[in-house]
């Protein structure tokens, strides 16, 4: 799945400073994350090292700006961050019904 930056940033309500056709295919941690993927910065020890990311695209509190990365901005990374790994990663619902190998004994 390939999504435009802009996409992402409104289902994780954000505001995104950068390119917002930016294709995103995946979520990924701050340190291992590629050009299409995008990561968070919700703390100052990843805030000082945003740059050195390889992410297409970084989450980051409302009031930081000082990157040239695509940003987007948000209240809470951390929680803006889960709700991106949903967008990528939804999570697996069971098939309705009762398993033919169910019993009751």
């Amino acid at each position: 799945m390939e999504i435009p930056l802009a996409r992402v940033a409104e289902v994780i309500e954000g505001e995104v400073q950068g390119d917002t056709q930016k294709r995103i295919r995946d979520v990924a941690p701050f340190d291992d994350a590629g050009s299409d993927e995008i990561t968070c910065a919700g703390s100052p020890k990843f805030l000082k090292r945003i740059d050195e990311t390889n992410a297409g695209a970084v989450i980051v509190p409302h009031n930081f700006s000082m990157s040239l990365k695509n940003l987007v901005r948000v209240e809470n990374p951390q929680v803006a961050f889960a709700k991106a790994i949903a967008i990528f990663h939804p999570p697996v619902k069971p098939a309705p019904g009762r398993s033919p190998k169910a019993h009751v004994g």
